[in-house]
């Protein structure tokens, strides 16, 4: 099975365990995929709830997609032009 062939989970939760250190625990994932599926719909600034107990550094609960995109390097796992490496 190639890499590309895993489902979208699988895939951001080997990403996230393999490619951070520390790894990023797995809480984190439907967290990513929302991310990554707002900005593959063009909406990069669509809030996303952050994990139960988790605030960003200014305290909200809710951080723009491109954010979460951006600090879990998932660039790659966008689908649309926007931001896009194709």
């Amino acid at each position: 099975m190639a890499a590309e062939d895993l489902p979208l989970e699988v895939s951001i939760g080997w990403h996230l365990q393999s490619n951070h250190f520390p790894p990023v625990p797995l809480v984190w994932n439907p967290v990513a995929i929302k991310a990554i599926e707002s900005c593959s719909n063009g909406e990069p600034d669509g809030l996303i709830e952050l994990p139960e107990g988790v605030e960003y550094r200014d305290g909200r609960d809710r951080v723009e997609a491109w954010r979460i995109v951006d600090s879990f390097r998932l660039e790659p796992f966008i689908t649309s032009e926007w931001g896009s490496s194709e």
